[in-house]
């Protein structure tokens, strides 16, 4: 299948999308999303020329065994000439993916699409990513040069394709493999609709995809747009966002939910900062963690590149932290993505319980069907 590219005219910050969902039982009381799902949680690679795909997948626990569980460095998204700089291991982040293992036979699975946040990367969120593939979801995640970390610190003059069209061949590639009759995905992907998922200024890559009728629902993570038509969003529409963030305010976020059609629902969860809707504020936090490692005079990062005003946002000490956070987002998201994909007859645990049920008995939850 080829995805067509809806190509708003407003061209400004919008809305992430997402959701679907893959196969697997649900317990756990009323909030079982929370948990860990059926299966362990796979990882391959994939290069798509200018940049890289990293895809997630179902698999069976027992393939753990012996298997190379995945970490990866934030050296590596820093631009060439600055990697020497920096010693090896420093900044790294333990996922709960492995490396190419053995794909379960229950497939195929529904296809999620993960586009990153500004000075992000495609591994940013593997809490969310593996946690998706435990549930039955096939997750990929392509580095977007023209906002991820080393395109922010080292600006290119090669031209790159436009975001949206990085979204669509993520797409494309992700379901060829799936079509493949060799390969670690083969039979792994499913065809035909997807979900699209969008962190802050990742929600901006998927925008113009907001309307296609492919898109069985969207999911908006720290990351909206007041100026986005309400009528591009013809799918259900999640949205989590913290009321600290100091990239895209709250505020912007309620402007887009009272636009976009029903159904709809926006979590609003307390003193919560973009990067707490990712792994970055888990990486060497005692030292510093990403905010040292600008800092580190061998880089010769300016004071005033735009990196630094993003690199604390969440990540500030007493903000609420992954430990309440990384539990509303999962059950929130798989809810939708299962539902979305009529795995379940009705979304499970998708409500203002969420919060008081993980230690934010603030979340703000509004909900419109």
């Amino acid at each position: 299948m080829r995805f067509v590219a809806l190509i708003l005219a407003t061209g400004s910050m919008a809305i992430g999308l997402a959701a679907c969902g893959g196969s697997g039982s649900s317990s756990g009381g009323a909030y079982p999303y929370a948990q860990a799902g059926p299966y362990a949680a796979g990882v391959t690679t994939i290069p798509m020329g200018f940049t890289t795909l990293d895809v997630w997948y179902p698999a069976p626990k027992s393939e753990t065994a012996g298997a190379h569980q995945v970490s990866y460095d934030l050296k590596d998204w820093l631009p060439p000439s600055m990697q020497s700089n920096i010693p090896s291991g420093e900044y790294t982040f333990q996922t709960d993916a492995y490396e190419a293992i053995k794909p379960s036979t229950q497939g195929p699975f529904p296809l999620v699409i993960y586009a990153h946040g500004f000075a992000g990367n495609r591994d940013e969120a593997t809490f969310l990513t593996s946690w998706l593939a435990s549930w039955g979801f096939v997750v990929a995640a392509p580095d977007f040069p023209t906002h991820d970390l080393s395109g922010l610190l080292d600006r290119q003059t090669t031209p790159l394709p436009p975001e949206d069209q990085i979204v669509i061949d993520a797409i494309d590639i992700a379901q060829a493999k799936g079509k493949s009759v060799t390969g670690v995905l083969a039979g792994t992907v499913r065809q035909g609709k997807v979900a699209l998922i969008g962190r802050g200024f990742g929600a901006i890559d998927i925008a113009q995809l907001s309307g296609d009728s492919n898109v069985v629902a969207s999911v908006a993570l720290a990351g909206s747009s007041s100026q986005v038509a309400a009528s591009q969003h013809k799918a259900p529409l999640l949205m989590i966002d913290g009321s600290a963030d100091q990239s895209i305010p709250s505020s912007a976020d309620k402007a887009m939910y009272a636009k976009a059609p029903a159904p709809k629902v926006l979590a609003t969860i307390p003193n919560a900062g973009s990067l707490g809707f990712t792994d970055i504020c888990q990486i060497d936090p005692g030292k510093g963690g990403i905010m040292a490692l600008l800092a580190n005079p061998s880089l010769k990062v300016p004071a005033t590149n735009l990196v630094y005003a993003t690199a604390i946002d969440g990540c500030a000490q007493g903000q609420t932290g992954s430990n309440v956070i990384y539990p509303i987002v999962r059950q929130l998201v798989v809810s939708e993505l299962r539902s979305a994909f009529g795995i379940d007859k009705s979304p499970v645990g998708l409500d203002k319980g969420v919060g008081k049920a993980f230690g934010a008995p603030g979340l703000s939850f509004q909900q419109s069907n």
